[in-house]
């Protein structure tokens, strides 16, 4: 079955595919964040729960933004993933939110602290 997606075009459901023919090791991907001066920051092996939300958005990425898409160019999913995360951010409530959008949970946020810092 396909479905029209943001931008109006149709994607199908279809098996993940590798991005790359060989996968890079773990140490070549910690050799890039030096390079990078990324920070890495390790979970524990006996909390599942410690890196819940970033799995869970990883998961959503995949499944809302790559895995339906077949881009024909790299600028196709820059544009898909740009209004993918524009909707993600002004339109989608979040349970963790409390059924709020994050913009709209961020501008209360701001509000409330805003007070907490003038009293």
């Amino acid at each position: 079955m396909r479905k029209a997606d943001l931008l109006g075009r149709e994607k199908c459901f279809k098996p993940e595919r590798p991005l790359r023919k060989k996968p890079r090791s773990a140490s070549d991907c910690m050799a890039e964040c030096q390079v990078l001066g990324i920070e890495q920051i390790f979970t524990t092996y006996d909390n599942p729960k410690e890196n819940a939300d970033t799995e869970r958005l990883i998961r959503t990425v995949k499944e809302e933004a790559i895995w339906p898409y077949e881009f024909r160019t790299l600028e196709e999913a820059k544009e898909t993933s740009e209004a993918g995360l524009k909707f993600y951010n002004n339109e989608y409530c979040h349970s963790a939110l409390g059924y709020k959008i994050p913009t709209e949970f961020l501008a209360v946020y701001l509000r409330l602290q805003s007070l907490k810092d003038a009293a």
